[in-house]
């Protein structure tokens, strides 16, 4: 009986030889064909591995450029954004100080009419003096007082 298969087991009950159905293993000689066959799986298992190592060294390669353009991409966009913030924050200053002129052009303006009244005034005065108008001259001085308050 084999060793692999006990002696107790259902084949030695009935009397069958177990041999005849128990695996070999019984180291056969390596015929060539045999041993071309491993060499060409070898050889096939190396070069689909060869080919994965390049594909991953592709793929490596491929994705540090992809992230440098990425990178140079981003500094493109943040100079113009830089400069939008500079010229935004520019542009805040600069309405800033067309609010301020556009106040100081009104009170200018309020102090032009303010003293043309008081020069109207004093021409009418000095009219009515050279007329020798005292009624005339009276108006004048009260116009004056009223429009020449400084």
């Amino acid at each position: 009986m084999s060793r692999f298969v006990p002696e107790h087991s259902a084949y030695a009950r009935f009397g069958v030889d177990a041999t005849a159905f128990s695996p070999k293993f019984i180291r056969l000689k390596d015929t060539k064909e045999q041993r071309a066959g491993r060499r060409g799986a070898v050889v096939s298992l190396a070069v689909a591995f060869g080919v994965l190592v390049a594909a991953t060294a592709l793929f490596v390669v491929l994705y540090v450029q992809q992230q440098n353009d990425i990178s140079q991409l981003a500094e493109r966009i943040d100079t113009p954004e830089r400069s939008i913030t500079d010229r935004t924050a520019r542009l805040g200053t600069v309405k800033s100080t067309v609010e301020e002129l556009r106040a100081e052009q009104s009170r200018l303006t309020t102090t032009n009419t303010e003293m043309r009244a008081c020069a109207t005034a004093n021409k009418d005065s000095i009219a009515a003096v050279q007329r020798a108008d005292k009624a005339a001259f009276d108006a004048a001085i009260t116009k004056f007082f009223i429009n020449c308050r400084r």
